[in-house]
């Protein structure tokens, strides 16, 4: 779906997008829910995985996913260049800057991404840090 409308999205188009966070803290402990007709596991991680490698430009997209909001909210930018696959690994896409910079450098800290790596900016300008979520 992502690599379609990338495809139907203008040269410089942008895609505003608002997804629920699959996985929560409730009483202190993590909670799965798997919903009818939901056939990915969606997290701030995946979500800019997903999105990078469908061809979207997520170094210069925004992101927010609140303590208290069942939803993650993402806006970003067709890239110059092409889907590129779901084989693709985080480095690749590090290599590319196709990812935040945060993420980037999470990636060449462990080798793939934590969401405590997280620090990400939203549309007011404001950052946030995902290390205690």
């Amino acid at each position: 779906t992502l690599v379609r409308w990338r495809e139907r999205t203008a040269k410089d188009g942008m895609l505003v997008l608002i997804v629920p966070q699959t996985t929560s803290i409730y009483r202190n402990r993590q909670q799965y829910e798997a919903l009818d007709g939901c056939h990915y596991h969606w997290t701030l991680p995946n979500l800019i995985y997903l999105l990078a490698v469908s061809g979207w430009d997520c170094a210069g997209g925004f992101f927010r996913k609140l303590p208290d909001d069942p939803w993650i909210h993402a806006v970003v930018y067709r890239h110059k260049q092409g889907p590129l696959g779901m084989g693709t690994r985080w480095y690749d896409l590090a290599e590319r800057a196709m990812l935040p910079q945060s993420v980037a450098q999470g990636v060449d800290r462990r080798g793939y991404l934590s969401q405590q790596d997280l620090i990400l900016p939203w549309l007011d300008k404001s950052l946030t840090s995902y290390l205690n979520y």
